[in-house]
């Protein structure tokens, strides 16, 4: 192959790269906005973020019972195909400095390790909530986004739902809250 065709190439899988990790960014930011607007509990406690996003999965039929949206079948199909896709992952460290949220509801400016918070949950023995935002799934258009969350306070307690996120005129919106579990 040409160098130029490899550079070209490369260039391509880059920019693809950006985009998506600007609408990732988005997304993470909305989800942030949106915990600290409805969840009063985390708003008046405070927060750690976790750095790992893992995988997340989509069912359909599971996204209709639940939620009564009216979305095509076809959209549900990407965003199940695009569930199956992809690999657990890191959230990007310049996020958690652009977070301009209360200071006093979030306690770092940093994400913190699954191994980290496992520590902190054993040397402080009280109630620790620490939230964690899975990879992101999406529609081939990039229109309509799923996002589990994951609320941990203790070792062993949690809770965690499916947000269902739409971008109108460039803004992502939630429209459900879904999958509400509690352990």
């Amino acid at each position: 192959m040409k160098p130029r065709k490899i550079i070209l190439i490369l260039l391509l899988i880059w920019n693809f790269s950006l985009a998506q990790n600007q609408v990732e960014r988005e997304i993470f930011m909305t989800v942030l906005n949106n915990e600290m607007t409805e969840n009063t509990d985390i708003r008046k406690s405070g927060f750690e973020i976790y750095c790992e996003k893992n995988k997340s999965s989509f069912d359909p039929n599971e996204f209709q019972a639940s939620t009564g949206l009216n979305i095509s079948t076809e959209t549900l199909m990407e965003l199940e195909e695009y569930s199956k896709k992809g690999h657990d992952g890191i959230w990007e460290s310049k996020l958690f400095v652009e977070i301009k949220l209360q200071k006093s509801s979030i306690k770092s400016r940093k994400c913190i390790t699954e191994k980290n918070a496992l520590k902190m949950y054993k040397r402080k023995k009280t109630r620790q909530t620490i939230l964690k935002i899975n990879r992101p799934i999406f529609d081939l258009k990039k229109e309509y986004c799923a996002v589990s969350l994951i609320l941990n306070e203790f070792t062993g307690s949690a809770r965690g739902y499916t947000l269902f996120l739409k971008k109108v005129e460039g803004k992502w919106n939630v429209l459900s809250e879904y999958g509400i579990w509690i352990t």
